[in-house]
């Protein structure tokens, strides 16, 4: 996915005037969609990078809105439309433990179990496996950034 930013331009205007604005490229190579980020930001979204970067290029003196290549959210919120900000749940949760609302329960009831060194083990394995995927995912923003980078300044 390649996206560009629309920014400042006036409530006014709907999701017509931004097709307009990127009709020439509606029927080539997977065309475009839309998002809305608010009443005066939207996303456009191409599945080619050499339409996103025409498309771009085509509307730099555009006067309805300013325009420039997205640099915003992970590519992934904007596959799941709701996004973990508006509530929704797309279906996978991240491995987590119940370790800390452990600890707090036992300490408020003055308690002190022990746990078994598999517990702990496993515990940290999760802890760890948690940590890779999280740096994996932002190893990946990271190409993708560089990649539409590399694409706009070419």
């Amino acid at each position: 996915m390649y996206i560009l930013e629309l920014y400042d331009f006036s409530p006014s205007i709907k999701t017509v005037h931004i097709t307009e604005m990127f009709s020439a490229f509606e029927n080539r190579s997977g065309g475009f969609q839309i998002k809305w980020l608010d009443d005066t930001k939207a996303l456009v979204i191409f599945e080619s990078a050499a339409i996103a970067k025409q498309a771009y290029i085509a509307n730099l003196t555009n006067q309805i809105a300013k325009i420039k290549p997205y640099t915003g959210a992970d590519k992934e919120s904007l596959r799941n439309p709701g996004g973990p900000s508006s509530g929704s749940f797309n279906g996978v949760r991240p491995a987590k433990t119940d370790s800390v609302a452990r600890r707090l329960v036992q300490g408020a009831l003055g308690l002190r179990v022990r746990r078994t060194p598999e517990q702990i083990a496993e515990e940290k394995a999760l802890v760890q496996a948690a940590k890779e995927a999280r740096e994996a995912q932002r190893l990946e923003q990271q190409r993708q950034r560089q990649e539409m980078d590399a694409i706009f300044n070419s």
